[in-house]
């Protein structure tokens, strides 16, 4: 299995990871192989298969970050985030929107927005998540 592996990817590390993934499969569907047909031939389908599905995730994830690459681009986009940022960050308690602020228009991690505000990381969780819900409720209610 190994070898048809390393023949399929060409890399001794994909390779590892091919089959650590094919053994995957073998345990959850394991009881759809037949007794008595060809053990081998069923796991070079799961290897192949297994293969073929992760190149199409490889190729579908470098034409998103080519499309991600090409709209990084913002300056050419008109749209007006500052009133509805304004508007959501108006809603809620100043310390949610200080939280709010560090972590998503500063993009800055917890980590370092806790450290920035003095909080434990755990309160910076509580805090986005009492922000969020506020906002989406606003939103429902038609108010954002």
């Amino acid at each position: 299995m190994v070898k048809w592996a390393l023949r399929l990817t060409r890399s001794p590390q994909h390779a590892e990871d091919l089959v650590q993934e094919t053994y995957l499969k073998v345990l959850l569907y394991g009881h759809s192989y037949k007794e008595g047909t060809n053990l081998e031939g069923w796991l070079r389908t799961i290897v192949t298969r297994q293969f073929l599905n992760l190149c199409a995730a490889n190729k579908r994830n470098e034409m998103l970050a080519s499309r991600l690459a090409e709209t990084r681009d913002f300056t050419s986009l008109e749209i007006d985030i500052e009133s509805p940022v304004h508007g959501a960050m108006a809603l809620v308690s100043p310390k949610h929107a200080a939280t709010l602020r560090a972590v998503y228009l500063e993009d800055k991690d917890p980590k370092d927005a806790a450290c920035e505000l003095g909080i434990p990381v755990a309160t910076v969780s509580t805090r986005l998540f009492k922000a969020h819900r506020q906002i989406r409720r606003a939103y429902a209610e038609g108010v954002l």
